[in-house]
């Protein structure tokens, strides 16, 4: 009884998941989602990154993916993007 209150607790007290990306190599492109599992849709939403030469970019929903805004090159280094999961259920989801 205590673990099935405890769980609806941590999930109903949570707000956003922050994402830390640690990396040291250049890149020119990034994209950055939340896919369901089932059926592979991005879901929830980020918050506008503060990193130079990122943004929110709208495939299915408002805000649901952080992309590159040019093909420069760029080193990250590191960086915490938040993302807010949907208010409905969606089931189980992959960060890609």
């Amino acid at each position: 009884m205590i673990k099935n209150n405890i769980q609806k607790c941590v999930f109903f007290f949570l707000f956003f998941i922050s994402v830390l990306i640690i990396g040291t190599q250049t890149y020119q492109t990034i994209l950055l989602q939340v896919q369901t599992l089932d059926q592979a849709q991005p879901t929830g939403s980020w918050a506008t990154p503060t990193e130079a030469g990122l943004r929110t970019w709208s495939c299915l929903g408002r805000n649901d993916s952080i992309i590159s805004e040019d093909n420069s090159d760029k080193t990250l280094g590191s960086a915490v993007f938040d993302w807010t999961p949907p208010a409905l259920d969606v089931g189980k989801v992959q960060f890609r």
